[in-house]
């Protein structure tokens, strides 16, 4: 879904950068094609279209135009088919998943007794923090003086960024606004129990890249006002750096030698040596795929009688189990 995104945004920004509508259809349209592969990759994609629609929109009123109109009916043109595919994955599948999940409950407003609107945003941005940074901050007073110096970065980025005719301006304008709407977008489903906000979660696949080529379009224009050498100094320093930290994260996280669920999948092999049939929740279905990923997998679709069941039958050789596989 990543890489769907960022190829889309490539594309995107192509588009914004040419002077007129000449020569950009096939640049739109790979837009949309790679923006609707997202959208069918993951949902946290629609976070991103939502936030590059309102950016086309805006620009497509303020800029000059011979006609507005048309410009408008452009965008309109390139965003219909991915508003399309989402709103069919919506009404298909995000819908019914779109409510607190019981394992994510610090996640969404409301479900931490006493805890205002302000608290939780504050509470979720911090973890995400944490998240992305090497080093993790547990006192709340020091994060809002880190989150000062990101809201001070981000506008100092944007009034560099201000000529908005020089041709690196506006890409590098439009992709701090994308990060900061994403931002929003994602805090306010997160107030309103739609979409978890905050923590180990998807949308961090969504918020990182973007936070990097903010970072990027900042140090390009704080290092054009020195002297070449010494760009290519604080380059290198900085490079040294992401590859130490980078290897000492690396060494740190655990390493298990043996596929997840091994002691548990041999104990229910001891168990139930030749099981007909077998019941999962939706998380225990990848436990047990993994440890029979050899075996030939079928969808037989929703259970006849028992509604939110979907039923597989995986077969190996003369084996055969049919599972039943809940939704929560």
């Amino acid at each position: 879904c990543t890489f769907f995104i960022l190829l889309s945004y490539c594309c995107f920004l192509d588009v914004l950068t040419r002077e007129g509508p000449a020569g950009a259809t096939r640049l739109r349209i790979a837009f949309a094609a790679t923006a609707a592969l997202a959208c069918f990759s993951d949902y946290y994609s629609f976070f991103y279209v939502a936030g590059v629609l309102a950016i086309a929109v805006v620009l497509a009123v303020v800029r000059p135009s011979a006609s507005r109109g048309k410009a408008l009916a452009r965008e309109a043109a390139t965003f219909a088919p991915v508003l399309a595919v989402m709103a069919f994955l919506f009404l298909t599948n995000a819908r019914e998943n779109a409510r607190v999940w019981g394992h994510l409950r610090p996640f969404y407003y409301g479900q931490t007794e006493g805890e205002s609107r302000g608290e939780f945003i504050l509470r979720n941005l911090q973890n995400d923090f944490n998240l992305f940074s090497p080093w993790k901050l547990e006192d709340q007073t020091v994060f809002l003086a880190i989150l000062a110096c990101f809201l001070v970065a981000g506008g100092g980025s944007l009034w560099l960024m201000r000529r908005l005719k020089e041709p690196k301006n506006l890409p590098a304008a439009v992709t701090v606004v994308a990060t900061v709407l994403m931002t929003i977008e994602l805090m306010l489903v997160g107030l309103r129990d739609k979409y978890p906000f905050g923590g180990d979660l998807r949308h961090q696949f969504l918020l990182f890249p973007f936070l990097i080529l903010c970072a990027i379009a900042l140090l390009d224009r704080l290092t054009a006002a020195i002297p070449r050498p010494l760009a290519w100094a604080l380059a290198g320093i900085l490079g040294i750096s992401i590859v130490v930290v980078g290897y000492q994260r690396f060494e740190a996280y655990p390493r298990v030698p043996e596929t997840l669920m091994s002691q548990e999948t041999e104990r229910f092999d001891h168990l139930f040596p030749a099981p007909a049939a077998v019941y999962v929740d939706r998380y225990n279905l990848y436990w047990f795929f993994m440890h029979h990923d050899d075996w030939k997998w079928e969808s037989e679709g929703p259970a006849r009688f028992a509604p939110g069941i979907a039923v597989y039958r995986i077969t190996r050789g003369d084996r055969r189990i049919q599972i039943g596989r809940a939704h929560v």
